[in-house]
Parts: C-alpha cells; sequence; structure tokens
C-alpha cells in the first residue's frame, strides 16, 4: 500500500521544513501543496483535494497541518527498533477498521463543538478526547476525496466534518487514545507522546501554550521557530526606542536657544 501525506503551506518557513524534515523520517511520502499562493480559508481543504485527484497512485492519504505539526522522533526511534514507519502507520490505521480516522482534541470551542449522537466511536461520551479536529486525518484514497468534496465549499470545517462523521459514523473512527495523532492541549501529555507518532500544536498563532509546547518539543532535533527573526525585531525595537528618546530630548531641550535652556536649568538656591 502506498502512503502520501499532504500538507498546504503557502511559505516554506522554518515550520513547513519542520514538517518536512520530519515526513522524511518516516518512510512515507510527503508532498507540500500551495507554496506562493495568497493565503484563503479555503485553500486547505481544496488544495489537497486537487492533490488527492491528481495522484493516481496513492493509496492511503494522511492530510496534515504544516505549520504546527510534528512528527515525533522518539516515537520514529522505537519503532525502528524493530520495524517500519511506514508498517506502523499502516497497522495502526488498521486497527480502527474504518476508511476514514480523525485526529481528536479535548476543547470545545464553537467552532468544533458537536454534540455527537453516534455510539459507535469507542464509548465517545466517557472519552477525554472526543472532539474532531481537521488537521491530522488518515483514510483510503477514495473516501478521503468524498470527504473534502463535501468539505471545499464549508464555512467551518472542523464543524462540518462532526457533522459528517455524525451523519456517516461507519466510514470515521476518532482516535481518542492518540493512538497516531495527538492533538495537544495546553501542554503535552507524557503517556500520549509514547506512541502518538503526529504532534499538533493547535492555534500556534494565539494560544502562547501552543507555541511554547511547539518550541519545547522541537529540540528533537528540528529548527527552533524565527529566532532570526526575533533577534531582528528585538534590535529594530531597541533602536526605535532609542530614537524616540533622542528625537524627545531634541525637540524639548537639546532643540532649544541657550536662553530658553537657562531657563529650564533652574538655579540651585541655598538657604
Amino acid at each position: 500500500m502506498k502512503v502520501k501525506a499532504i500538507g498546504v503551506a503557502t511559505h516554506k518557513t522554518d515550520a513547513a521544513k519542520n514538517w518536512q524534515r520530519g515526513m522524511r523520517h518516516t518512510g512515507i511520502t510527503s508532498e507540500l501543496v500551495g507554496l506562493g499562493q495568497p493565503y484563503s480559508f479555503d485553500m486547505k481543504i481544496k488544495l489537497a483535494l486537487e492533490a488527492m485527484k491528481a495522484d493516481l497512485d496513492t493509496d492511503i492519504f494522511i492530510t496534515s497541518d504544516v505549520y504546527d505539526v510534528l512528527i515525533n522522533k522518539s516515537v520514529v526511534k522505537n519503532i525502528k527498533k524493530t520495524g517500519s514507519v511506514k508498517d506502523h502507520i499502516l497497522n495502526t490505521f488498521y486497527s480502527f477498521e474504518k476508511p476514514i480516522v480523525v485526529g481528536a482534541e479535548i476543547p470545545c470551542f464553537s467552532h468544533n463543538c458537536y454534540e455527537f449522537s453516534f455510539t459507535d466511536l469507542s464509548n465517545l461520551v466517557e472519552k477525554e478526547y472526543k472532539y474532531c479536529n481537521s488537521g491530522l486525518i488518515i483514510g483510503y484514497r477514495d473516501h478521503m476525496i468524498e470527504l473534502y468534496e463535501n468539505l471545499k465549499d464549508c464555512k467551518d470545517d472542523q464543524m462540518d466534518l462532526g457533522e459528517l462523521m455524525n451523519k456517516y459514523p461507519e466510514n470515521f473512527a476518532l482516535d481518542t487514545e492518540s493512538k497516531l495523532f495527538y492533538n495537544v492541549y495546553v501542554y503535552p501529555n507524557k503517556e500520549r507522546l509514547k506512541k502518538a507518532l503526529f504532534v499538533h500544536f493547535p492555534g500556534m498563532k494565539y494560544i502562547v501554550s501552543s507555541a511554547v509546547g511547539y518550541n519545547d518539543f522541537q529540540t528533537q532535533g528540528y529548527q527552533p521557530l524565527n529566532l532570526p527573526k526575533i533577534a531582528i525585531w528585538s534590535v529594530i525595537g531597541f533602536l526605535i526606542v532609542v530614537g524616540l528618546i533622542i528625537f524627545l530630548l531634541y525637540n524639548f531641550y537639546w532643540g532649544l536657544n541657550p536662553d530658553t535652556r537657562a531657563k529650564i536649568n533652574y538655579p540651585i538656591v541655598e538657604y
């Protein structure tokens, strides 16, 4: 069986390079689509759909977020002691006995707070991770294409994904135990990191804990994010502050004529 991971990215940032580096350790093919294109909300779905349709040779696709997903290299190392990472991915996927497996997460925000009414998802109500996250999905080609056809015009991909899972439970499994996909919430769970191969830090642009978690996790051997940019902006910020101080001093003191400055420098009166 041929497996391919597809990610959508507009720019090849350090995070995108980390994604590619990690995927190389899995032994499966990966493809970045969307490079150089202007960002739009629906590009994640539509470009992944186009890539899957164009690839007639791949049997199983993994669709993955790029900028906030890393491959768990410690898990890769352990898997390689006894077998191949590709076989591990396939065997884990097969164990769900469903054509599509979706990553699960804890939080119930407005965009994905869908109350599942079906019971065929490993006693979902009792699970801590029971909400779908569209950042990591694996499935057979035909089923994935059908799924993405249904999502391509959606307003909220996770809400619509939840509705489809609710309507067609026979086609979906939710990775509630992070056997393959782990969506980190607030801080990484060590037990889940022992088995999850794909680690997702949702909301890095808005949630500090996700950004901190990603940068801590990248010490496995990935490129730290944006360190050159941070240094550059720190220098620029320092120069702006110094320039502002000089500007204010000149306008309110140094730039004044000597008589005015003398009036400001009141003489010390001795009593």
